[in-house]
């Protein structure tokens, strides 16, 4: 005689009726685990990612077939939406921005043109720019004044070491008077060389600080 084994899942809580029973939330749970476990490859995260990338979100229309501006693409779907104008998605994929005037007859009923709506768009839109140009040119401007600072203090620290190394000069040329070959003209020699050197790199941070100040009129 064949046994019939009841189905645990015919219990009155099971998801028949809104409320998952044990035996399929041990399912759920296992299928969760197996899922965490494949995203967490760099490669499978990435796969993962693109699949909800370039698919269409739930709820949009998909057009099998649609041609925007003489050119006709296949499974566009339009995946931002504006007063003033539509970005389609196609296979490829493939991307076309078509302002609403310009959509096919198709469409128009469903993304109708409204001056008044565009214009506030445009109207918003242009101040959203104007505040990001503004809030660059402060962090520009701010940036500049720091490497303008940076610079003046390296500027001060070679004068300071200029006007040291000049009393080492004079003490030293002191001692080498008409010894031309004592230890004491060597290193005036030396301090000599060390002058031109920072000489050198003071004209070449003053060439950048004029720079500088140069684009912070760009900025100001």
């Amino acid at each position: 005689m064949k046994t019939t084994i009841p189905n645990p899942c015919h219990a009155t809580r099971c998801w028949d009726h809104r409320f998952p029973c044990r035996n399929h939330s041990q399912r759920a749970g296992k299928g969760r685990s197996r899922l965490r476990i494949a995203t967490t490859s760099p490669i499978a995260a990435l796969l993962f990612g693109l699949f909800f990338l370039l698919a269409p979100a739930q709820g949009e229309d998909v057009y099998p077939t649609l041609t925007l501006g003489g050119q006709t693409y296949t499974n566009a779907t339009a995946i931002e939406v504006n007063p003033v104008e539509i970005l389609f998605k196609a296979d490829g994929p493939q991307f076309k921005r078509v302002k609403r005037q310009d959509l096919p007859e198709s469409l128009r009923d469903k993304y109708p043109y409204d001056p008044a709506k565009a214009a506030d768009y445009e109207k918003e839109k242009a101040e959203k720019a104007r505040a990001l140009r503004e809030q660059q040119r402060r962090e520009i401007y701010a940036g500049l004044q720091r490497q303008e600072r940076e610079i003046e203090t390296k500027i001060k620290r070679i004068d300071d070491d200029l006007v040291a190394l000049q009393r080492e000069l004079q003490v030293l040329n002191a001692s080498a008077r008409r010894k031309p070959k004592s230890p004491a003209r060597v290193a005036a020699d030396q301090a000599r060389a060390r002058k031109q050197t920072l000489i050198t790199q003071q004209a070449q941070l003053q060439q950048q600080l004029e720079q500088v100040r140069a684009n912070q009129a760009q900025y100001r």
